[in-house]
């Protein structure tokens, strides 16, 4: 399991060029076969939120997802929910990606009951090797 918190850096309050995601070794860490990533990704993207406009974020991870051939594990349900001039708006950047072969194993739920303005995502594998046990791992933003 990779948690990841996907942040721009600052500098001198203003957001720069490059990440610590950006920088991570990801060769080594997604060439694992039973790998989960998951976490705030700070990625909004019509590719997993329909309603979204490509923003912060975004470009890195739709290559990443191309590139080490993983796939997106959500519910749907937004993730992010904040308000803004008395308007809410919600947003899926809080997700859960793995290979092609683990995605039929896991399973994930959203719970928007949360005293942050991100949900908890929860996920739960299923591994033959175990004979069905399930191993639960819950996430908030």
């Amino acid at each position: 399991m990779v948690n990841v918190y996907h942040q721009l850096r600052q500098q001198e309050g203003v957001s720069s060029q490059g990440s610590p995601a950006q920088e991570t070794r990801w060769k080594e860490i997604i060439g694992l076969e039973k790998i989960i990533l998951g976490g705030d990704l700070n990625a909004h993207s019509d590719r997993w939120d329909p309603p979204c406009q490509p923003k912060r974020g975004s470009t890195f991870w739709k290559n990443h997802m191309d590139e080490y051939d993983l796939v997106d594990v959500i519910d749907g349900e937004p993730t992010h929910m904040t308000n803004r001039k008395g308007e809410t708006w919600e947003s899926r950047i809080d997700l859960f990606r793995t290979k092609a072969s683990m995605a039929a194993r896991l399973e994930t739920a959203t719970d928007s009951v949360s005293t942050s303005d991100h949900a908890i995502e929860c996920a739960q594998l299923g591994l033959k090797e175990w004979e069905g046990a399930k191993v639960s791992i819950k996430m908030t933003g």
